[in-house]
């Protein structure tokens, strides 16, 4: 893929793997990280790591989320893009809405998709990973029609149709729809400060 083929942050999206994030020590343990590592990839994509490595950038935006062994509540991750530098727009409930996602591609934000691990076909099989999971989208290829993912956990995803897609987020795991979230994260305009979030709550 070319740059100019990519609607949204794109190829300057870092892949950052939440078992192995530069700069961790051997013994690091990121089978409960990928939703701060999601936020730490548009943290050092949006110029917010002040240099930090990517594992200190996830480390910071997992204590800033309160991320726990168990992972991190979708709530507290949305919240958690505020005081690190980000603001953030949200839809919530367990329905993929592309259009909202390729809007938000095109104004450059990134987005934080959670959903069900073995809902996304390229997973099949993997059963070691947590059930729930959260994904970087960083853009829309039209000549495609397909959607650029960095997934944390897995390197070889790539690009993702929207019925794959929409099969992680929708995909049954036996807990509430709040459980699922579609986050847009992305810098405020020069010389504001970054907003609450703003979208729909609702558990549609």
């Amino acid at each position: 893929l070319k740059c100019n083929e990519v609607v949204g942050p794109g190829l300057r999206v870092a892949e950052i793997l939440q078992r192995h994030p530069g700069g961790a020590p051997f013994l690091f343990d990121g089978s409960s990280t990928c939703a701060p590592t999601n936020l730490a990839m548009f943290l050092r994509a949006n110029g917010l790591a002040h240099g930090a490595s990517p594992f200190a950038t996830v480390e910071r935006a997992a204590a800033t989320a309160l991320t726990t062994p168990t992972g991190t509540d979708s709530d507290r991750l949305t919240r958690a893009a505020i005081p690190l530098g980000l603001s953030a727009d949200v839809r919530m409930g367990a329905k993929l809405d592309p259009d909202w996602l390729i809007a938000q591609l095109a104004a450059n934000h990134g987005v934080i998709v959670t959903g069900s691990y073995a809902g996304l076909h390229s997973h099949g099989g993997k059963s070691h990973q947590p059930t729930r999971h959260s994904m970087a989208v960083t853009g829309w290829v039209p000549k495609v029609q397909e959607f650029l993912v960095n997934d944390p956990a897995d390197s070889t995803v790539g690009l993702v149709t929207p019925a794959s897609l929409a099969s992680f987020v929708q995909a049954p795991i036996g807990l509430g729809p709040e459980t699922f979230s579609q986050i847009a994260v992305y810098l405020p305009p020069p010389g504001e400060k970054p907003r609450p979030p703003l979208g729909d709550w609702s558990d549609g």
